[in-house]
């Protein structure tokens, strides 16, 4: 007697069990169970319940973690519809399959809370047979093989076979040494053409040119005693090796006194023509023309003074 009575103290507790059951269901949703190995696979997880408005769907990480065949292509979002006065949630999982045979999906978990206490409802399991495709015929049969269409050389395969050739390879390394030795040859002669003219001679040269000018007709003085300071300045450079063109003055005159081929008078004179022609040049002042004729044959005084010196040291 006592027996029954407790089954009729449980008897309620089942029924509500029983009904919060049927007010929860979950499946697996596809298409086809049989698959051909590498095509794309929609599985559809659908759970559906009343009285509440979420579900707590289970763990989607090791769902296929035994099989290292099935590949997990995305894991869609999970859509929320409502049928019935019932709310359907659903997720979609793209999935292929790489090798041929019989894959249980297992039973998933669902859970949600209608009131106080949480109610779980779970799926059933599912099987997905994936298939190899059969080959027809008789696959023992070897075809021949054809040979291959020889295809005709043209202009430009016979030139790079000629080119390819050790002996063409070896003439044309002798050309370009023979070239190579002309050019430096004709290099060299240049260099040796550039050398042949002394600091002096260059200076004449511009001197030369200086005359032929029309700076006095025109009344530029300042033009004219600029190439003045350009000529005596170049030839401090190249025969007294001193920076007397990227220097001032001040800078440079110094180690002209100091060179021991630069006489006391000269050496004065060189002083004065370059302050004028600064003068002349920066203050824009109009010399006379015995200043004019004064600097240019002091150019010339420089030039035979230096040379002497270089005939007697010889």
């Amino acid at each position: 007697m006592l027996k029954y009575f407790f089954l009729l103290l449980l008897l309620p507790f089942c029924s509500c069990l029983l009904c919060a059951q049927q007010d929860a269901k979950a499946c697996f949703l596809v298409d086809s169970s049989s698959f051909m190995i590498g095509d794309k696979i929609e599985l559809n997880l659908v759970a559906t319940v009343s009285g509440a408005n979420s579900v707590a769907f289970p763990s989607l990480d090791t769902l296929f973690s035994k099989y290292r065949q099935i590949e997990v292509l995305n894991v869609g979002d999970t859509e929320i519809k409502t049928v019935n006065q019932s709310l359907t949630f659903e997720k979609t999982l793209l999935i292929t399959i790489w090798e041929p045979g019989v894959f249980v999906i297992p039973s998933l978990t669902f859970s949600y809370v209608p009131e106080n206490e949480p109610v779980t409802f779970f799926t059933d399991e599912i099987s997905l047979f994936a298939i190899a495709p059969q080959i027809t015929g008789d696959s023992l049969y070897v075809a021949d093989i054809k040979g291959l269409m020889e295809e005709v050389p043209g202009l430009w395969d016979h030139l790079i076979s000629f080119i390819s050739h050790p002996l063409v390879i070896l003439f044309l390394l002798l050309l370009l040494l023979i070239a190579g030795f002309f050019v430096f040859k004709y290099f060299m002669n240049n260099r040796k053409s550039e050398r042949i003219f002394s600091p002096e001679q260059i200076a004449l040269k511009r001197l030369e040119n200086l005359r032929e000018s029309n700076y006095l007709a025109e009344n530029d003085f300042q033009s004219y005693h600029a190439k003045i300071s350009f000529i005596l300045r170049s030839y401090i450079n190249g025969r007294f090796e001193i920076a007397a063109l990227e220097q001032p003055l001040n800078r440079f005159i110094p180690l002209v006194e100091e060179h021991p081929l630069m006489k006391n008078d000269i050496f004065e004179e060189l002083t004065v023509v370059l302050q004028h022609a600064n003068l002349i040049k920066f203050a824009k002042a109009s010399p006379l023309n015995i200043a004019n004729e004064k600097a240019f044959a002091f150019c010339f005084e420089l030039l035979n003074s230096i040379e002497d010196q270089l005939i007697t040291e010889t």
